[in-house]
Protein backbone atom coordinates (compact mmCIF):
# COMPACT_ATOMS: atom_id res chain seq x y z
CA UNK A 1 0.00 0.00 0.00
CA UNK A 2 3.11 2.28 0.42
CA UNK A 3 4.84 1.49 -2.96
CA UNK A 4 2.05 1.90 -5.27
CA UNK A 5 1.67 5.54 -5.93
CA UNK A 6 2.83 7.13 -9.59
CA UNK A 7 3.49 10.36 -8.75
CA UNK A 8 5.79 12.11 -6.36
CA UNK A 9 3.79 12.76 -2.84
CA UNK A 10 4.74 12.39 0.42
CA UNK A 11 7.55 9.70 1.86
CA UNK A 12 6.85 6.06 3.39
CA UNK A 13 7.15 7.42 6.74
CA UNK A 14 5.33 10.83 6.39
CA UNK A 15 2.53 9.15 5.21
CA UNK A 16 2.43 6.20 7.80
CA UNK A 17 2.40 8.73 10.46
CA UNK A 18 -0.36 10.82 8.27
CA UNK A 19 -2.57 7.18 8.27
CA UNK A 20 -2.06 6.38 12.03
CA UNK A 21 -2.96 9.51 13.22
CA UNK A 22 -5.99 10.39 10.72
CA UNK A 23 -7.50 6.99 10.71
CA UNK A 24 -6.10 4.81 13.23
CA UNK A 25 -4.80 1.58 13.09
CA UNK A 26 -7.65 0.10 10.67
CA UNK A 27 -6.04 1.16 7.48
CA UNK A 28 -2.89 -1.32 8.56
CA UNK A 29 -5.14 -4.28 8.66
CA UNK A 30 -6.74 -3.81 5.38
CA UNK A 31 -7.21 -6.72 3.55
CA UNK A 32 -6.34 -8.93 6.14
CA UNK A 33 -9.04 -12.03 5.36
CA UNK A 34 -7.17 -12.69 1.73
CA UNK A 35 -4.12 -11.96 3.32
CA UNK A 36 -4.49 -15.00 6.18
CA UNK A 37 -5.74 -17.08 3.25
CA UNK A 38 -2.68 -16.30 1.04
CA UNK A 39 -0.25 -17.14 3.80
CA UNK A 40 -1.55 -20.54 5.01
CA UNK A 41 -1.80 -21.99 1.62
CA UNK A 42 1.53 -20.47 0.07
CA UNK A 43 3.72 -21.08 3.06
CA UNK A 44 2.79 -24.16 3.72
CA UNK A 45 3.24 -24.98 -0.12
CA UNK A 46 6.75 -23.16 -0.32
CA UNK A 47 8.19 -24.79 3.19
CA UNK A 48 7.29 -28.17 2.06
CA UNK A 49 8.62 -27.83 -1.21
CA UNK A 50 11.92 -26.70 0.30
CA UNK A 51 13.51 -29.67 1.66
CA UNK A 52 12.99 -31.91 -1.19
CA UNK A 53 14.38 -29.69 -3.49
CA UNK A 54 17.45 -28.42 -1.53
CA UNK A 55 18.08 -32.58 -1.19
CA UNK A 56 17.91 -32.31 -4.38
CA UNK A 57 20.49 -30.08 -5.28
CA UNK A 58 22.75 -30.94 -2.42
CA UNK A 59 22.87 -34.49 -2.62
CA UNK A 60 24.12 -36.18 0.67
CA UNK A 61 24.56 -33.76 2.56
CA UNK A 62 21.79 -30.83 2.73
CA UNK A 63 23.29 -28.81 5.83
CA UNK A 64 26.11 -28.10 3.42
CA UNK A 65 24.12 -26.78 0.70
CA UNK A 66 26.07 -24.43 -1.05
CA UNK A 67 24.87 -20.70 -1.60
CA UNK A 68 23.74 -21.55 -5.39
CA UNK A 69 22.03 -24.56 -4.42
CA UNK A 70 20.20 -23.09 -1.82
CA UNK A 71 18.72 -19.83 -3.92
CA UNK A 72 17.31 -22.30 -6.66
CA UNK A 73 15.31 -24.80 -4.05
CA UNK A 74 14.31 -21.37 -1.99
CA UNK A 75 13.54 -19.42 -5.19
CA UNK A 76 12.00 -22.75 -6.99
CA UNK A 77 9.93 -23.41 -4.13
CA UNK A 78 8.70 -19.95 -3.56
CA UNK A 79 7.85 -19.56 -7.27
CA UNK A 80 5.60 -22.73 -7.34
CA UNK A 81 3.87 -22.09 -4.72
CA UNK A 82 2.91 -18.52 -5.67
CA UNK A 83 2.04 -19.62 -9.00
CA UNK A 84 -0.29 -22.26 -7.05
CA UNK A 85 -1.98 -19.38 -4.90
CA UNK A 86 -1.62 -16.28 -7.17
CA UNK A 87 -4.97 -15.57 -6.88
CA UNK A 88 -5.28 -14.86 -2.86
CA UNK A 89 -2.82 -12.65 -3.73
CA UNK A 90 -4.76 -10.64 -6.31
CA UNK A 91 -7.76 -10.38 -4.06
CA UNK A 92 -5.63 -8.78 -0.96
CA UNK A 93 -4.18 -6.56 -3.18
CA UNK A 94 -7.89 -5.40 -4.71
CA UNK A 95 -9.09 -5.26 -1.17
CA UNK A 96 -6.18 -3.02 -0.12
CA UNK A 97 -6.52 -0.86 -2.89
CA UNK A 98 -10.49 -0.48 -2.26
CA UNK A 99 -9.82 2.57 0.18
CA UNK A 100 -13.11 3.22 0.99
CA UNK A 101 -14.52 -0.18 1.60
CA UNK A 102 -17.19 1.05 -1.55
CA UNK A 103 -15.66 -1.71 -4.35
CA UNK A 104 -15.80 -4.91 -2.07
CA UNK A 105 -18.33 -6.03 0.93
CA UNK A 106 -15.84 -9.09 1.67
CA UNK A 107 -13.47 -11.36 0.20
CA UNK A 108 -16.55 -13.37 -1.48
CA UNK A 109 -17.80 -9.93 -3.48
CA UNK A 110 -14.60 -9.56 -4.67
CA UNK A 111 -13.74 -13.22 -5.70
CA UNK A 112 -17.43 -12.68 -7.89
CA UNK A 113 -16.82 -9.31 -8.92
CA UNK A 114 -13.05 -10.57 -10.55
CA UNK A 115 -14.35 -13.78 -11.85
CA UNK A 116 -17.14 -11.67 -13.85
CA UNK A 117 -15.25 -8.78 -14.97
CA UNK A 118 -11.86 -10.97 -15.79
CA UNK A 119 -13.10 -14.62 -15.86
CA UNK A 120 -11.26 -17.29 -14.44
CA UNK A 121 -8.10 -15.61 -15.92
CA UNK A 122 -8.54 -12.82 -14.10
CA UNK A 123 -7.77 -14.32 -10.98
CA UNK A 124 -4.55 -15.32 -12.04
CA UNK A 125 -3.80 -11.42 -13.20
CA UNK A 126 -0.34 -10.25 -12.50
CA UNK A 127 0.44 -13.80 -12.32
CA UNK A 128 3.89 -13.95 -14.09
CA UNK A 129 5.40 -11.00 -12.30
CA UNK A 130 3.98 -11.96 -8.82
CA UNK A 131 6.14 -15.39 -9.58
CA UNK A 132 9.33 -13.49 -10.32
CA UNK A 133 9.02 -11.83 -7.10
CA UNK A 134 8.49 -14.76 -5.11
CA UNK A 135 11.56 -16.38 -6.51
CA UNK A 136 13.79 -13.52 -5.98
CA UNK A 137 11.68 -12.81 -2.57
CA UNK A 138 12.28 -16.82 -1.92
CA UNK A 139 15.94 -17.25 -2.95
CA UNK A 140 16.92 -14.31 -0.73
CA UNK A 141 14.84 -15.23 2.39
CA UNK A 142 15.28 -19.01 2.50
CA UNK A 143 19.13 -18.96 0.85
CA UNK A 144 19.43 -16.11 3.31
CA UNK A 145 18.56 -17.63 6.33
CA UNK A 146 20.32 -21.38 5.62
CA UNK A 147 23.14 -19.34 4.39
CA UNK A 148 23.02 -17.12 7.57
CA UNK A 149 23.40 -20.01 9.73
CA UNK A 150 25.71 -22.13 8.02
CA UNK A 151 27.77 -19.25 8.47
CA UNK A 152 27.17 -18.36 12.11
CA UNK A 153 27.63 -22.52 12.90
CA UNK A 154 30.78 -22.65 10.93
CA UNK A 155 33.08 -19.39 11.30
CA UNK A 156 31.53 -18.73 15.14
CA UNK A 157 30.30 -21.82 16.38
CA UNK A 158 27.12 -21.11 17.41
CA UNK A 159 24.98 -23.92 18.51
CA UNK A 160 22.21 -24.36 17.40
CA UNK A 161 19.29 -22.65 19.43
CA UNK A 162 17.34 -19.37 19.62
CA UNK A 163 20.00 -17.02 19.54
CA UNK A 164 21.20 -18.68 16.46
CA UNK A 165 17.83 -18.36 14.51
CA UNK A 166 16.84 -14.45 15.74
CA UNK A 167 20.15 -13.73 13.84
CA UNK A 168 19.32 -15.79 10.91
CA UNK A 169 16.09 -14.48 10.65
CA UNK A 170 17.57 -11.08 10.63
CA UNK A 171 20.07 -11.96 8.01
CA UNK A 172 17.14 -12.99 5.70
CA UNK A 173 14.99 -9.58 6.38
CA UNK A 174 17.56 -7.87 4.75
CA UNK A 175 18.91 -9.99 1.97
CA UNK A 176 14.88 -10.39 1.30
CA UNK A 177 14.06 -6.85 1.44
CA UNK A 178 17.11 -5.54 -0.54
CA UNK A 179 16.24 -8.10 -3.76
CA UNK A 180 12.49 -7.72 -3.32
CA UNK A 181 11.79 -4.32 -3.22
CA UNK A 182 11.70 -3.15 -7.15
CA UNK A 183 9.82 -6.41 -7.78
CA UNK A 184 7.27 -5.42 -4.95
CA UNK A 185 6.55 -2.05 -6.42
CA UNK A 186 6.04 -3.26 -9.83
CA UNK A 187 4.15 -6.12 -8.65
CA UNK A 188 1.61 -3.87 -6.63
CA UNK A 189 1.11 -1.66 -9.90
CA UNK A 190 0.51 -4.40 -12.43
CA UNK A 191 -2.48 -5.79 -9.80
CA UNK A 192 -3.96 -2.53 -8.57
CA UNK A 193 -4.37 -1.43 -12.21
CA UNK A 194 -8.15 -2.94 -13.80
CA UNK A 195 -7.96 -4.93 -16.99
CA UNK A 196 -9.86 -2.01 -19.15
CA UNK A 197 -7.67 0.79 -17.98
CA UNK A 198 -3.69 -0.72 -17.65
CA UNK A 199 -1.17 1.21 -17.48
CA UNK A 200 1.48 -1.46 -17.47
CA UNK A 201 2.05 -4.70 -19.67
CA UNK A 202 4.21 -6.14 -18.05
CA UNK A 203 6.64 -6.70 -15.08
CA UNK A 204 9.81 -4.98 -17.26
CA UNK A 205 7.33 -1.81 -18.49
CA UNK A 206 5.93 -1.13 -15.04
CA UNK A 207 10.09 -0.94 -13.64
CA UNK A 208 11.22 1.06 -16.65
CA UNK A 209 8.07 3.28 -16.02
CA UNK A 210 8.99 4.00 -11.97
CA UNK A 211 12.66 4.29 -13.52
CA UNK A 212 11.64 7.00 -15.79
CA UNK A 213 9.62 8.57 -13.76
CA UNK A 214 11.83 8.41 -10.20
CA UNK A 215 15.23 7.43 -11.10
CA UNK A 216 17.27 4.21 -10.31
CA UNK A 217 16.70 4.82 -6.89
CA UNK A 218 12.74 4.58 -7.16
CA UNK A 219 13.15 1.02 -7.22
CA UNK A 220 13.82 0.70 -4.06
CA UNK A 221 11.35 3.71 -2.70
CA UNK A 222 10.09 2.69 0.50
CA UNK A 223 13.10 0.31 1.38
CA UNK A 224 13.36 1.03 5.02
CA UNK A 225 9.37 0.08 5.49
CA UNK A 226 9.80 -3.14 3.70
CA UNK A 227 12.65 -4.23 6.16
CA UNK A 228 10.42 -3.26 9.00
CA UNK A 229 7.66 -5.50 7.45
CA UNK A 230 10.38 -8.12 6.22
CA UNK A 231 12.75 -7.80 9.68
CA UNK A 232 9.61 -8.99 12.71
CA UNK A 233 7.87 -11.31 9.96
CA UNK A 234 11.01 -13.32 9.19
CA UNK A 235 12.15 -13.14 12.74
CA UNK A 236 8.63 -14.46 14.01
CA UNK A 237 8.21 -16.78 10.85
CA UNK A 238 11.73 -18.73 11.19
CA UNK A 239 11.89 -19.10 15.28
CA UNK A 240 8.38 -20.69 15.06
CA UNK A 241 9.15 -22.71 12.27
CA UNK A 242 12.17 -24.06 13.98
CA UNK A 243 10.30 -24.37 17.18
CA UNK A 244 7.40 -26.54 15.42
CA UNK A 245 9.86 -28.28 13.76
CA UNK A 246 12.04 -29.75 16.76
CA UNK A 247 8.68 -30.26 18.88
CA UNK A 248 7.65 -33.03 15.63
CA UNK A 249 11.53 -34.14 16.02
CA UNK A 250 11.18 -35.44 19.56
CA UNK A 251 7.38 -36.30 19.37
CA UNK A 252 8.55 -38.63 16.14
CA UNK A 253 11.12 -40.10 18.14
CA UNK A 254 9.00 -40.30 20.92
CA UNK A 255 6.11 -42.02 19.08
CA UNK A 256 8.95 -44.48 16.89
CA UNK A 257 8.90 -48.01 17.66
CA UNK A 258 5.90 -47.59 19.91
CA UNK A 259 4.43 -50.85 17.56
CA UNK A 260 0.83 -49.53 17.68
CA UNK A 261 -0.80 -49.39 14.72
CA UNK A 262 -2.36 -46.43 14.27
CA UNK A 263 1.26 -44.44 15.18
CA UNK A 264 2.73 -46.35 12.82
CA UNK A 265 0.63 -46.59 10.22
CA UNK A 266 -0.82 -43.15 10.28
CA UNK A 267 0.82 -40.84 12.30
CA UNK A 268 4.73 -41.81 11.97
CA UNK A 269 4.57 -41.25 8.17
CA UNK A 270 3.08 -37.95 8.74
CA UNK A 271 5.24 -36.74 11.02
CA UNK A 272 8.26 -37.91 9.43
CA UNK A 273 6.96 -36.19 6.93
CA UNK A 274 6.54 -33.26 8.31
CA UNK A 275 10.15 -33.49 10.07
CA UNK A 276 11.80 -33.66 7.07
CA UNK A 277 12.26 -29.50 6.89
CA UNK A 278 15.97 -30.18 8.33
Amino acid sequence: MLQDGDSEGPGPLELLASTLANKGLGPFFKGIEPALLRQCSYQSIRMYLYAPLRRMVSGADPDNTSMAGLIVAGGSAGAIGTLICSPTDLLKVRMQADVDGTRYKNIGDAISQIYRDDGLRGMWRGWSSNTQRAFINNAGELSGYDGTKQLLQRRYAMADGLRLHVLSSLGAGVVASVVTNPIDRAKTLLMAQSSDNAKYSNLASCLWGVIEREGVTGLWRGLPLTYLRSAPWNLLFFVSFEFYRSLLLQLRDVLKGSGKVLVNGVLMPYLARSALLV
